[in-house]
């Protein structure tokens, strides 16, 4: 709802490719957001030497519920030294740099190819602002800083 897409061409299984970056596929061929959320958070968890956190976040089931407490702890994990968080958030940008799909002229490249290659037609930033209002229900993560909860 309120998604707008610019559509080029359709890929073999008969769905819309779109042009730009796009999330990657799964084994399945879909495109989730979730799976891919995951791989990200649990590549910055393993950067900041939190492997069994890595592995708690690849696998939880409900992650769009219960991805609270697994982010919590990792930033708790990447407060430990300025070398942890630093590795942890490289980690995870590195990720989705090496693992976005980048789709110009109906051929697709990873995010970091098309940086390093593409020259032409420069690329452009689009703000998409949300209407729906914030529930202060939904704003639940804190961190323990200092003897106090910061929001």
């Amino acid at each position: 709802r309120g998604r707008k897409q610019v559509m080029v061409s359709m890929e073999p299984e008969g769905k819309p490719m779109v042009e730009g970056v796009a999330f990657p596929k799964d084994a399945a061929g879909a495109r989730s957001t979730t799976v891919f959320g995951k791989t990200v958070w649990a590549a910055a968890a393993m950067a900041a030497n939190a492997p069994e956190l890595a592995k708690d976040i690849e696998n939880e089931k409900n992650w769009r519920h219960k991805y609270i407490a697994p982010v919590r702890a990792l930033a708790a994990k990447q407060m430990e030294s300025s070398n942890a968080a630093v590795a942890s958030a490289r980690a995870g940008l590195e990720c989705i740099y090496k693992s976005f799909e980048f789709t110009r002229n109906s051929s697709t490249t990873t995010l970091a190819d098309a940086m390093s290659t593409l020259t032409t037609d420069g690329f452009a930033t689009k703000t998409i602002k949300g209407e729906a209002a914030i529930s202060q229900s939904h704003v639940a993560l804190t961190l323990p800083v200092g003897g106090k909860e910061l929001r």
